[in-house]
């Protein structure tokens, strides 16, 4: 465990500095480290990197970055779903409706199926009411009950 967490904290500091660059460095090699991280202390990297980018790139640049990831063998797909669903929660922060949209577009079909779930479990935490309101109206869908059973245990 202390060397999961060295790798973690490693990484952190990587994180923090990737953007502080005159010229944005190429991503590909910090998803390499990202990728190999366990997963809890992976979910804290890649907010952090999604933070610094939307910090120093924007928020549109981070949103086109994490939309355009591959499924393909370059990119574990697993990660590409972490990524797209914690650009909602990270979204959560800076505009709840921009959340919703981000969500609204990529969160359907066996890729997206989780980030509206994900989406609602942070959201219930940071402001219940609101969250639930969202869940509430949202259209009749299969997966609609998921998401207001979500909220309410969040």
């Amino acid at each position: 465990k202390d060397t999961a967490l060295g790798r973690f904290e490693a990484l952190h500091v990587l994180t923090s500095e990737w953007f502080e660059q005159d010229v944005a460095a190429e991503p590909w090699p910090l998803f390499a480290l990202i990728r190999e991280l366990e997963p809890k202390p992976r979910a804290g990297a890649i907010t952090l990197f999604l933070e610094g980018s939307i910090e120093n790139q924007g928020v549109d640049a981070t949103e086109q970055f994490v939309a355009s990831l591959p499924k393909d063998d370059s990119l574990d797909v697993s990660v590409k779903h972490e990524l797209m669903a914690r650009m909602g929660v990270v979204l959560l922060d800076i505009d709840a409706d921009r959340a919703v949209r981000w969500v609204e577009k990529h969160g359907e079909g066996r890729d997206g199926s989780g980030l509206p779930i994900h989406l609602a479990f942070y959201w219930a935490l940071k402001d219940g009411p609101a969250a639930m309101a969202w869940a509430m109206g949202l259209p009749d869908s299969p997966q609609r009950p998921k998401i207001i059973d979500r909220v309410a245990i969040s």
